[in-house]
C-alpha cells in the first residue's frame, strides 16, 4: 500500500510540474492596450512659441491606431492665447511610433498682463485601444508681464541671528495665484515658508512690502504647540510683537530688499521655547 501511494504521488507531482512549466513565458495580448498623455499637467511660458505634449500608446505587439483629440478652453482661449499646430486633431500610432506629440502654438501678449492662463487637451476617441488614466492634460501658460515680475526672484539674505550670530540664507519671493499685490516668502526666516506680504506700487513699480506680524504660515505645521507656525517681530532690545507690519523697502528695481530697523522676523511654533530662529532688524537681501 505504501509503494502504491508513493507511485501515485510521484505521478501527480510529475503531472503538476508538466502543467506548470516555470520556464514557459506567459503569453500577453493587446486587449488591454491603452493610450495616455505622458503627464497630466504641463507648464510653459507665454514666450515659449510652441510646445509639444507627448502621448504614448502602451502596447505589447505594437498595434496601430488613430486617436482624435481636442483642445478645451479654460481661462486660455483657442485663437487668442493658443492654437493647435495646423489645426491638427489626430495622432496615428504604429509599432515603430508608439509616442506621438501634440504641437501647440502659444500666442504671446507682450506688455499685457493677463495672469496665468489654462486650457486642456482631451481625447475625443481612442480608436481601437482603451483610454489610459491620464486621458487629459492641463496646460498652464505663465504670464511674463506680472506687475511684480521685478521682485519675483531668489535673494541672498544676510542678517544677525539671536542664536547663530551673522547668518546668510536664500529667500525667495513668489507670486500669489489670485492677488497681484501679494507676494509669498519662501524661507523668510529659519527655513520657514508660507508667510505673505502686501506690495505697495508707485508709478507702476513695486516700492515696498508690508509683512503682517502675527500671521500663521500657510504651508508649515509642527508637532509642537498648536500645530501652527507664527510670525512675530523682534526688536533690537529683544521685544516681541504680533501686531503691525515688518516693512521691506525695494531698491534698484528689485535688486535689493532692505528690511526696516524696527522689527526683524522670528518664527515660533506656538510654544515658549519653540523658536525656529530670531533675526534682528536690518536684514538685507540681494537678488541672485
Amino acid at each position: 500500500m505504501k509503494k502504491i501511494f508513493t507511485y501515485i504521488s510521484l505521478v501527480a507531482v510529475a503531472a503538476l510540474a508538466a502543467s506548470c512549466d516555470m520556464n514557459k513565458e506567459p503569453v500577453f495580448n493587446d486587449a488591454d492596450a491603452f493610450v495616455a498623455f505622458d503627464k497630466a499637467a504641463f507648464t510653459c511660458k507665454e514666450s515659449d512659441g510652441s510646445i509639444q505634449i507627448p502621448v504614448t500608446l502602451a502596447s505589447v505587439a505594437g498595434i496601430s491606431t488613430t486617436v482624435s483629440f481636442a483642445a478645451v478652453d479654460g481661462t486660455a482661449v483657442a485663437g487668442t492665447d493658443f492654437e493647435l499646430a495646423e489645426g491638427k486633431g489626430t495622432l496615428t500610432f504604429t509599432a515603430d511610433a508608439r509616442t506621438q506629440y501634440i504641437t501647440v502654438n502659444i500666442i504671446e501678449h507682450p506688455g499685457v498682463y493677463t495672469g496665468d492662463l489654462k486650457f486642456s487637451l482631451e481625447f475625443k476617441s481612442t480608436g481601437d485601444v482603451n483610454s489610459g488614466f491620464d486621458n487629459k492634460c492641463t496646460i498652464t501658460i505663465l504670464d511674463n508681464d506680472h506687475p511684480l515680475a521685478s521682485i519675483l526672484n531668489t535673494y541672498k539674505a544676510t542678517g544677525k541671528s539671536y542664536f547663530n550670530g551673522e547668518i546668510e540664507w536664500e529667500m525667495t519671493l513668489e507670486k500669489d495665484a489670485k492677488d497681484v499685490a501679494m507676494v509669498w516668502f519662501s524661507q523668510l526666516v529659519g527655513g520657514v515658508s508660507g508667510f505673505y506680504g502686501i506690495v505697495t506700487m508707485t508709478d507702476g513699480q513695486p516700492t515696498s512690502i508690508a509683512i503682517p506680524m502675527g500671521q500663521i504660515s500657510a504651508v508649515n505645521t509642527t508637532s509642537t504647540g498648536d500645530g501652527n507656525i507664527y510670525l512675530y517681530g523682534l526688536s533690537n532690545d529683544m521685544n516681541l510683537n504680533d501686531e503691525g507690519n515688518i516693512i521691506v523697502t525695494i531698491k534698484d528695481n528689485g535688486a535689493t530688499l532692505e528690511f526696516d530697523n524696527d522689527w526683524g522676523p522670528c518664527a515660533n511654533a506656538g510654544g515658549t521655547n519653540s523658536y525656529f530662529d530670531l533675526v534682528y532688524p536690518g536684514i538685507v537681501a540681494t537678488k541672485k
